[in-house]
């Protein structure tokens, strides 16, 4: 089965997207990388997203931003998961699914609460390729419910095994 992974981190310098091919059977071991590539964020977006992830909107901004950089995002992710798969020569039809992490905007263990954008339905939409995203949460560990132990709104919690825990999801079907 080929699936392709997207991501970005803290920094938003780039979307790093990886094809990989998962055996058959039930071990999720040894998958093999068909292909890697970092694609570079403009400047002004990576600026735009320190500036929302740091609460730096104007009054009554910070959501409209939100949106349009969910929307933003999610073009820069499908493009990115295209790229990957020509770059490896495969068809996006033969390409199972898409697993995007997204850009995190906010961090709150404390809470429970993390938001990531980069709209999973336009991803989907874009490629042609189910999407799945929204699954970090289903992996923090009940200490990750207290206050973090870093003074970052972006330290992560120590995630427990992604094999033992449910993995609830926002889905999106292209069609």
């Amino acid at each position: 089965m080929l699936v392709i992974g997207l991501m970005s981190g803290t920094s938003a310098d780039a979307v790093d997207a990886a094809l990989v091919e998962w055996p058959d059977g039930p071990d999720p071991r040894p998958f093999r990388l068909r292909a890697y590539l970092e694609e570079p964020l403009p400047a002004e977006l990576q600026r735009r997203v320190h500036r929302l992830a740091a609460g730096r909107c104007a009054p009554g901004e910070a959501l409209r931003e939100l949106a349009a950089l969910d929307v933003a995002l999610g073009e820069r992710f499908a493009a990115a998961a295209l790229a990957v798969a020509d770059r490896a020569g495969v068809a996006p039809d033969a390409i199972a699914a898409i697993g995007s992490h997204g850009q995190t905007v906010a961090h709150h263990p404390e809470l429970r609460a993390t938001l990531q954008i980069g709209d999973p339905s336009l991803i989907a939409e874009r490629t042609g390729i189910p999407t799945v995203a929204d699954f970090r949460p289903a992996t923090w560990p009940p200490a990750a419910r207290a206050p973090p132990s870093r003074p970052s709104s972006t330290s992560p919690p120590s995630p427990t095994s992604a094999s033992s825990v449910p993995c609830s999801t926002s889905a999106a079907s292209p069609t």
